[in-house]
């Protein structure tokens, strides 16, 4: 810039032409040119006349490209994100770059297909008691070579974000009920208190406000273990965010690619080990770990959990 401003001054205020210029500065005469006419962007910004070697973006981009269409065709809550690509870029590929560098990939390859997409977040704190979040969402599994439609089973803990998934067929109350006792083995503890939807296999009836008339084997279920029912506001889905969250969470995390087993219960194995992995990451704004606290007793187990 201080040397844009010098030829300037010497053409403008004291009238010497280009060609002193040049014998003056030892520039050439169409540099000179380019800063008297020329923009100040055109003139003192860097250009490459040859794009950078990019070694590692010729590798894997490709690959990049080939998922990001493959899933096009994909459950629509079960397509890649970015970190989702680069956890199997890292864990297949043997991939040594950094986050940002994939990011970067998949924001050129989504605005040349046309798919990009932006998102806002409102950030929600939760006190550090144990309190839950419970709802189920659809999914799709290979087992066996055939593409089964089941329903994956959600349990969110409020404040540390730990979390337990399993999948099954159908949402039948038996599933429900199963569903409970394998998170509370996971997690060797009850939470103080579970928001749930306005499940049938839970409610039998909805009265005013936040009341309900719950299912009788639900009422018994939950006295064994221990712990108190809360229920959304009807068409109130936002008021629980953290496992709708966990939900598209889960499709990116855990069901991209669509996994591929013999058996419900080597899938459902798996699954539980993808939790253990990821509740081990450091999570939230403060990159904060979760253990466990107990509260005090609940059958065989304890009460939980709150955030380091």
């Amino acid at each position: 810039m201080d040397t844009y401003k010098y030829i300037k001054d010497l053409h403008i205020k004291e009238r010497k032409s280009i060609r002193q210029i040049s014998r003056d500065t030892g520039l050439s005469r169409q540099t000179i040119l380019k800063i008297l006419y020329g923009s100040v962007e055109e003139v003192t910004q860097y250009k490459r006349n040859v794009p950078p070697p990019a070694p590692l973006k010729e590798q894997y981009a490709p690959i990049n490209r080939d998922w990001i269409v493959e899933n096009l065709t994909a459950p629509p809550k079960q397509r890649y994100t970015a970190s989702r690509i680069f956890e199997r870029l890292q864990e297949e590929k043997g991939f040594t770059g950094g986050a940002s560098t994939v990011r970067g990939w998949v924001k050129e390859i989504k605005h040349e297909l046309n798919i990009e997409r932006v998102e806002t977040y409102v950030p929600l704190d939760h006190d550090p008691v144990g309190r839950a979040q419970c709802d189920w969402t659809p999914a799709v599994a290979r087992i066996n070579g055939r593409d089964i439609k089941g329903d994956l089973f959600l349990m969110r803990f409020s404040n540390s974000r730990a979390f337990y998934v399993r999948f099954y067929p159908h949402q039948r109350q038996e599933a429900f009920f199963d569903a409970h006792e394998k998170t509370f083995t996971f997690f060797n503890g009850v939470p103080q208190s579970i928001l749930y939807d306005n499940l049938k296999t839970a409610v039998k009836r909805v009265l005013v406000g936040r009341k309900r008339e719950e299912q009788d084997a639900f009422v018994k279920f939950r006295a064994h273990h221990g712990f108190d029912s809360e229920f959304c506001n009807r068409s109130r889905g936002n008021e629980k965010g953290g496992i709708e969250a966990l939900a598209r969470y889960v499709k990116w995390h855990i069901f991209t690619p669509v996994p591929e087993f013999p058996t419900i219960e080597a899938l459902n194995n798996w699954i539980e080990e993808r939790c253990r992995k990821l509740n081990a990451r450091p999570r939230g704004r403060n990159q904060q770990r979760v253990f466990y606290l107990t509260l005090r007793c609940s059958t065989n187990r304890v009460r939980v959990n709150m955030q380091a």
